[in-house]
């Protein structure tokens, strides 16, 4: 009989720890291109929550002069100073002949980053426990981006 219970009692909980086995998070990537700057959002989420956001922005800069370098390496400082003093942020930035590549990556579950970032008017960020995949992507398109397929 003890033999039975063990068996059930084993079983049972190799059942529920299989239950509770968490999903693998999935990306959602979305795109928009707009004067010569394209846009990709790839969010990685875990049901409706996002966990990660990572955008990367590359803007067309054949034939640019000296004056036009200049305000991309102003607006690159600036947002560097802004960034690097948000914890759960990184921001890099390569600039070229021919583009700028800026991307930026974002700890979506850090609810200390997302109030900062909130609060500088840097995402806008409704207030809960997490940000949702499926308001985030209704808010996005509603803008011009694309859900890639």
């Amino acid at each position: 009989m003890k033999k039975i219970v063990t068996i059930a009692l084993a079983l049972l909980l190799i059942t529920s720890l299989a239950a509770c086995k968490k999903s693998d998070p999935q990306t959602i990537t979305l795109n928009i291109e707009d004067s010569g700057v394209l846009s990709e959002y790839i969010l990685e989420v875990d049901g409706d929550v996002v966990h990660t956001i990572r955008q990367t922005t590359t803007m067309d800069c054949t034939g640019f002069v000296e004056e036009q370098f200049a305000i991309i390496d102003e607006a690159v400082a600036e947002y560097k100073a802004i960034y690097d003093a948000i914890e759960g942020v990184t921001y890099e930035v390569e600039v070229t002949e021919t583009a700028m590549i800026e991307k930026l990556t974002i700890d979506a579950t850090n609810k200390d980053t997302l109030k900062t970032l909130s609060n500088q008017g840097l995402m806008p960020v409704e207030s809960g426990d997490y940000i949702s995949l499926e308001k985030t992507v209704k808010s996005m398109e509603g803008d011009g981006w694309v859900v890639a397929k």
